[in-house]
Parts: structure tokens; C-alpha cells; sequence
């Protein structure tokens, strides 16, 4: 699939026809996008961690990074290569938290106790008001899937993150497709994080 841009003569990749519907606000372009290459991502992020929870949250983190870097994105680069780059930093990142997470021994013995501890309830207050944030986009999602008659986004979200169900349960269940409740669940969490950052 390619395309001519009047503007420079030049024939467009089909990435760069997805990444321009996806600028213009086309969620079947998004899907597309996530359904060409989320399984790839997947693959490279499991050779390399063995949680599977950090593995999809790493994923999710990926598309998130690319659609909040959209605005800036050079058409000219490979979406393909841009992921992956963008998911070895999220690795990169999720690997040094890990070796960072040290016992309450060394905490105690460390010098800059203090300073450690106002960072920790630091923490805690700001996982609390996400938290409370994300209570309040909840309700209000709810609300309206239930005044729009939205009964089956409704219930693969309740699936995904009450049941923890997974996507092939939750397909067999609503009688959707995989793929479907997989880009529900994407599109949801990068909702989600975007409304978090912007009240933080």
C-alpha cells in the first residue's frame, strides 16, 4: 500500500499513511498499527524479561512513548525501528528499577536515610492521587458506557482489569476477536496514562 505526496512528488509507505491517519485521529488506524506490530514487540521483550506482566506493560509502555512522541515523529525514520528503539529503552529503564529496589537493610544502613525516606513517601503520595485519579476516570467511563449502551466495551474492560481475565477468555466470552480486546486494552491504558499526566 503506498500513496503520492502531492507536495513532494514522493510515493508513502503505508507506516507513514497509518502514522498520518493516526495524527488525524483514525482509531482504525491506531489499531491497525498496534495489530502489525504489537507481536513482534511482544516476542523481542520476552527473550529478554521472563514476567509476563512487565513484558505487557512494557509493550503497552512502547505504543504509549510512540503516540505521545506523534507530534514530534519524523515520517522519514522506520515506525519499526522507532518502536524497538523506544521498547529498549522501556527494557532498559524496567532492568535498572530492578537492580535500584534494595532491601530495608540497606535502606537503614544508608547515610542518606533521611533523604531516601521523603523520596518513598514522596512516592507513595503520588501513587495515591494517581490512584484516586484513576478511580474518578473509572466512574465516569462507566457512566458513560452504560448511558451510551456500550455494554461490550463495558465488559471487556471489567474482564481485563477486575476479572484479570485473558484476551482469549475474554474474546471467547464476548464473542470478539483477540485482536479486538487487545486493541481495547491498549487504547484504554494509554487513555488512562494520558489523562494521569496531564492532572499530574
Amino acid at each position: 500500500m503506498s500513496a503520492s505526496d502531492h507536495s513532494s512528488g514522493r510515493l508513502l509507505s503505508a507506516d507513514t499513511i497509518l502514522v498520518r491517519r493516526i495524527r488525524d485521529g483514525d482509531e482504525r488506524a491506531w489499531e491497525l498499527l498496534i495489530a502489525k506490530y504489537e507481536g513482534r514487540l511482544h516476542a523481542f521483550v520476552s527473550r529478554k524479561l521472563s514476567d509476563t506482566g512487565s513484558v505487557d506493560d512494557i509493550v503497552q509502555d512502547t505504543f504509549l512513548g510512540f503516540h505521545l512522541s506523534l507530534p514530534h515523529f519524523d515520517e522519514t525514520r522506520s515506525i519499526e525501528s522507532y518502536l524497538f528503539a523506544i521498547c529498549g529503552f522501556k527494557i532498559t529503564d524496567h532492568l535498572r528499577r530492578l537492580q535500584k529496589a534494595s532491601p530495608q537493610e540497606s535502606l537503614i544502613e544508608s547515610p542518606d536515610r533521611a533523604r531516601m525516606v521523603s523520596s518513598i513517601h514522596r512516592s507513595r503520595e503520588r501513587k495515591g492521587d494517581e490512584e484516586k485519579k484513576l478511580s474518578q476516570i473509572l466512574a465516569s467511563d462507566i457512566q458513560k458506557w452504560k448511558s451510551n449502551q456500550d455494554w461490550i466495551k463495558l465488559g471487556c474492560i471489567e474482564l481485563l482489569f477486575v476479572s484479570r481475565l485473558s484476551n482469549k477468555a475474554i474474546a471467547e466470552k464476548l464473542g470478539l476477536t483477540e485482536q479486538k480486546v487487545a486493541n481495547y486494552k491498549s487504547d484504554y491504558l494509554i487513555r488512562i496514562k494520558n489523562q494521569i499526566a496531564k492532572g499530574s
